[in-house]
């Protein structure tokens, strides 16, 4: 569980990574929201944070990229 602070970085760098990826694919933000909500990405990049805001955005925004594009879905297991 995160503090307010964590919490407040996760959702900068899933606002980043959005921003990234709407830039790279050259799309609306509604678009890039529906795409990242089908695929639960916003989901993985709050679970896996730790390892995630170690990498660079345009790193992190093409391992979403590819998962999206091989139809993943990201399910925690939980």
């Amino acid at each position: 569980m995160y503090g307010w602070k964590e919490n407040l970085d996760i959702v900068f760098l899933q606002n980043d990574c959005l921003m990234e990826y709407m830039r790279l694919k050259k799309i609306s933000p509604t678009e890039a929201s529906e795409r990242f909500s089908k695929h639960n990405i916003f989901k993985y990049i709050s679970e896996c944070y730790d390892y995630l805001h170690l990498s660079g955005t345009e790193y992190i925004v093409k391992d979403i990229d590819s998962k999206i594009k091989r139809g993943e879905k990201f399910d925690s297991g939980y």
